[in-house]
């Protein structure tokens, strides 16, 4: 069920998606970065400068961040949620989009690295209003072709929240065993142990706790 047209709510949520690798430091420096522009929004927004006349809190997670319909489940640092919880609507003169807009402006050196998705309807969306799907043989090519249209989709006017769907995280690392390995009984699936272990430790077992899991690992 949606409404039509959409209703505003009293919630802006902004949803963060950091290239994989990145720090635990950086997305904490980076909740910090959008709380304090969430702030300043608020007393932009406000005659005389008081950030209380339209902004009640905000409250700020890492690890899960929005997901759009379809997409896996995916945790980790380079997810982060940011929501701002405004005072009610009868109690302040600027509309939910307004906040958001002056909330995005002040983001913009986040979002040449980081996918950034607003939201402040009372039922957010959960995919995009918009969707193009490129294919080509030449994964560099793809990759131009994505790029580009992204931009220029930018470049309209009202157009908001463009992704152009090109990954730039960390690089992927493929290993494979050869014949001499293979000649010595290493196989393909001992080798992926191995080297999962020596990243990520061997797990031992795990202990539940409460509503949370804690995992007991070796690293060898």
């Amino acid at each position: 069920f949606e409404f039509f047209p959409p209703v505003e709510g009293d919630v802006v949520r902004v949803g963060i998606q950091f290239p994989r690798g990145v720090s635990i430091e950086e997305s904490e420096a980076s909740i910090e970065v959008v709380s304090q522009a969430a702030r300043e929004a608020a007393r932009s927004l406000s005659p005389a400068g008081a950030e209380s006349a339209k902004l009640r809190g905000v409250l700020a997670t890492m690890g899960r961040g929005w997901r759009a319909q379809g997409d896996p489940e995916d945790v980790g640092p380079h997810l982060i949620s940011v929501q701002a919880e405004l005072v009610p609507a009868v109690q302040r003169d600027c509309s939910a989009s307004t906040f958001a807009r002056a909330w995005r402006t002040r983001l913009t050196q986040m979002s040449n690295r980081a996918r950034l998705r607003f939201s402040y309807n009372d039922m957010p969306r959960a995919q995009s209003n918009f969707g193009v799907e490129l294919s080509h043989e030449d994964s560099a090519a793809l990759e131009r072709a994505a790029r580009y249209l992204g931009e220029r989709l930018e470049g309209i006017e009202g157009v908001e929240d463009v992704h152009d769907g090109v990954a730039t995280g960390a690089p992927q690392l493929r290993y494979v065993v050869n014949e001499r390995g293979r000649a010595l009984g290493l196989t393909q699936g001992a080798l992926t142990r191995q080297l999962r272990d020596a990243v990520r430790g061997v797990e031992l077992w795990r202990e539940p706790r409460a509503e949370q899991e804690t995992r007991w690992v070796l690293r060898l």
